[in-house]
């Protein structure tokens, strides 16, 4: 059911140019359903596990892939690979969406995360068959946990830095921490078309037990 929610929110917040009853139909004529996209990886493991999970036919689909980073939360294990989050980005490419992940391990540092996202969208395969079909106005930062935490000043740099994201941005925080590295003047001023959905999962889950 938190798959199903998250892509359904997901739809609604990244386009928010479109009117509401178009909005409505396109995410919930096929609610629940795995999208129509076969998914294709690329992965970079020096680059703290990084990988890119996107729709194997991002050539030649109808319109570009919105871009999706995505922060991992804190391990004890240390980096660990996307397979930990694999059916969530499975899920999420083949509805078109193109993910980037890298593993936060226990640095809980953005500048970590965006250091790895950029070395993956550097290379050569990403930016030759990937990213040269991604729709860069469009963007969006998950985040679980810790990870959570840095989604907003990973989108913070990607708005401003790179201009990502003119026609669409949001955050999605999974039971996040508070906002590392962001002060309430920087979080004001995210850009005025930043949409937020914050979830936390209730009493009981991880941060009731370590307080």
């Amino acid at each position: 059911m938190r798959k199903n929610l998250f892509l359904a929110l997901l739809g609604l917040i990244l386009f928010v140019g479109c009117k509401k009853d178009k909005i409505e139909e396109e995410v919930l004529k096929d609610y629940g359903n795995t999208g129509t996209h076969k998914v294709a990886t690329f992965s970079e493991s020096d680059y703290a596990f990084s990988t890119i999970y996107y729709p194997k036919d991002i050539a030649t689909m109808s319109e570009p892939s919105p871009l999706v980073f995505f922060a991992s939360g804190w391990f004890s294990a240390g980096s660990q690979p996307s397979t930990k989050y694999e059916t969530l980005f499975q899920y999420m490419a083949s509805q078109g969406y193109t993910v980037i992940y890298t593993d936060e391990g226990q640095k809980t540092n953005a500048q970590f995360s965006i250091d790895h996202y950029n070395k993956i969208m550097d290379a050569a395969f990403a930016k030759d068959n990937i990213l040269k079909y991604v729709d860069e106005t469009k963007i969006g930062v998950v985040g679980h946990s810790a990870g959570g935490g840095i989604a907003f000043r990973i989108l913070d740099y990607y708005s401003k830095e790179k201009g990502y994201g003119a026609k669409g941005r949001f955050i999605m925080a999974l039971d996040p921490w508070y906002a590392f590295e962001m002060s309430e003047s920087a979080m004001k001023s995210l850009p005025s078309n930043t949409n937020v959905v914050i979830m936390k999962y209730g009493e009981g889950g991880n941060n009731s037990l370590d307080g």
